[in-house]
This record gives structure tokens, sequence and C-alpha cells, in this order.
């Protein structure tokens, strides 16, 4: 089997994404990575099912709780997840964006 570069990141997300929610189920606290990883897949299969931006950016702040995560991934979560969920929607999706934001003007 062949995948492209774009491909494998996704395959490593995609796991580090399942990993999290396992460790979440453990009742294991999350670190940035993990943390990181949860909310980008996430977003991406929100988008991928049609949500809006605005959609997108209200449910970023839902996925995880404050007490899911060790304190350390606490401090820069907040605005490294609007990053990443801005960053993840531009790469990955940014017709379907550029679409969803001309119909919401």
């Amino acid at each position: 089997m062949q995948l492209t570069e774009r491909e494998k990141e996704m395959l490593l997300l995609t796991i580090a994404a399942d990993l999290a929610r396992r460790r979440l189920a453990r009742g294991v606290k999350l670190n940035d990575s993990e943390s990181i990883a949860l909310i980008t897949f996430e977003i991406l299969e929100g988008a991928r099912s049609g949500k809006t931006v605005e959609q997108l950016m209200e449910y970023d702040t839902t996925i995880l709780k404050r007490d899911q995560l060790t304190k350390s991934s606490l401090s820069g979560l907040l605005s490294l997840a609007a990053n990443t969920v801005r960053s993840a929607l531009d790469a990955s999706w940014s017709g379907r964006v550029g679409q969803s934001l001309a119909e919401e003007r």
C-alpha cells in the first residue's frame, strides 16, 4: 500500500486521537500532543460532515474539559486549539471553508 505524506499525517492523527480517547476512558489526563490530536481530529471530521467554520469554532471549546488535561497542557491549550483549528481547516478544507464563509456573508 502506497500512502502519500498527507495520508500518512492523517493516519497518525487518527491513531493519536484514538489513543487520547482510550486514555480519557481510563481516566488518564491528556498532555498537549494528545489534546491537540483529539481536537484537530474532531474538527476535521466536523468539516468533513459539512459543519460551518462558525459551528466548528464553537464546537472546539466543548471537546475537552479542564479536568481532562494535565496542568502543563492547560496553559497554552486554548490558543493552540484555535490555531490548530484554523490551520487544519486551511490545509484540509480550504475550498469548503471558503465556500462556507461566502455562504455566511
